[in-house]
């Protein structure tokens, strides 16, 4: 009969409207479960950023803060001096003992057939017992300028090297590049301080709090989700459970008009009977 229909469409209805809030609550629960998910990688991701972050500081911090100006200085002065010495070198004056029946010393020191040495300053050579020279390598006034100049040099580099606390010109380009090098990698690291990790944490607590919350609210739904789930209608995924959404949802507006219909034909009878 009419009257069995209206009543069987009535208890369908509500049956499917329970499932339809029963889906609602357990594709929020899925979306919720999947961000805490996504939340917690990217906390561990900033973790350990933020670890990495600490050991590059604690490297940096070993490492000499020398500029890219200071590190030019440093190889112009070390560029002057190499050229000084060359010069020096190349007015340098070189001895070496071919043959000799007399005793041959170089400052005091005797020098025996094959010797060679090779000199910058004023030396003194002696050739037996009468013969006494003094030899100026490069006419003597020059190259002693020279050498004072080379020295000078010399004290300048040492002095800026101990200033910027290096040992060398080699180490200071090593400090420099490294520096620069680790500068870059926590450049590419400036989201991961402590304050981003903490703000990532309370929003993995916020979001477990709604879970819980949703866990609470599903007791009321129980036995329709055992009956779900006897039914192997209960997708595991986010987008599987908003497909069964969708679709229950269009079952219960196909039944929502279906019983206002029957309603209709349900009053239209007894107004007639009362006619």
């Amino acid at each position: 009969t009419k009257q069995e229909v209206y009543s069987n469409l009535k208890v369908k209805k509500q049956k499917m409207d329970h499932r339809r809030n029963l889906l609602q609550l357990l594709v929020e629960q899925s979306r919720i479960k999947d961000l805490i998910v996504s939340l917690k990688n990217n906390l561990n991701k900033a973790e350990k950023n933020l670890e990495t972050r600490k050991e590059l500081e604690l490297q940096l911090g070993s490492l000499s803060k020398i500029t890219r100006s200071e590190l030019k200085h440093l190889q112009e002065l070390n560029q002057k001096l190499r050229d000084t010495r060359t010069r020096k070198e190349a007015m340098a004056t070189e001895i070496k003992v071919i043959q000799s029946n007399q005793v041959i010393r170089l400052n005091g020191e005797e020098l025996r057939q094959g010797d060679q040495k090779q000199l910058s300053q004023k030396f003194q050579l002696q050739v037996g017992d009468d013969v006494s020279l003094e030899i100026s390598p490069g006419g003597g006034d020059t190259l002693i300028d020279l050498h004072s100049k080379c020295q000078k040099q010399q004290e300048d580099l040492t002095f800026l090297l101990k200033k910027l606390g290096l040992e060398s010109i080699k180490f200071a380009e090593q400090h420099f590049e490294r520096r620069i090098t680790l500068e870059n990698k926590l450049s590419n690291l400036a989201e991961s301080t402590k304050e981003y990790v903490q703000s990532k944490q309370k929003e993995v607590e916020v979001y477990e709090l709604k879970a819980l919350d949703l866990e609470k609210q599903l007791l009321a739904f129980n036995s329709s989700l055992e009956e779900l789930v006897e039914e192997n209608a209960l997708p595991s995924s986010t987008a599987g459970l908003g497909d069964l959404y969708k679709k229950i949802n269009q079952t219960f507006t196909y039944l929502s008009k279906a019983l206002d219909d029957a309603e209709s034909d349900k009053q239209l009878i007894q107004k007639n009977l009362q006619q």
